[in-house]
């Protein structure tokens, strides 16, 4: 399930209410900028990817070097911060 793919959960009625292909082969950290539908998903392989959540489109990359498990978003000021281990420095 979690293998490429970023899912959203409805917690009441405890269903699968969408699935986003993210690129990773074993997701990890996520965030949303739900002003933009930007779906902001990382991954064991190092990773980061931007999604459109409307159209299911990868929008953007960035890879760190190691795992991005997690993930901060600041919807204000639009600023993403990951961490992960070992990493070298990349702008998305």
């Amino acid at each position: 399930m979690w293998n490429g793919k970023t899912l959203a959960i409805d917690l009441r009625k405890r269903k699968i209410v969408e699935r986003w292909s993210n690129g990773g082969k074993g997701s990890r950290g996520i965030a949303l900028d739900e002003n933009r539908g930007f779906l902001f998903a990382g991954c064991d392989e190092g990773r980061l990817s931007v999604l459109d959540v409307k159209t299911d489109k990868l929008l953007s990359e960035a890879s760190s070097g190691s795992v991005v498990d997690v993930i901060a978003y600041n919807q204000t000021c639009t600023r993403l911060v990951c961490q992960a281990l070992k990493a070298r420095p990349s702008r998305l």
